[in-house]
């Protein structure tokens, strides 16, 4: 049951990692 929840966190955090990247991209996209 740990090992699912360090799972899970591991892909919250990749999510949030990427939902950033796909912002900072987008703005980086209206600048141009």
């Amino acid at each position: 049951l740990l090992f699912y929840v360090k799972l899970s966190a591991i892909q919250l955090r990749m999510h949030r990692c990427i939902c950033h990247l796909r912002r900072l991209v987008s703005i980086d996209n209206t600048h141009f």
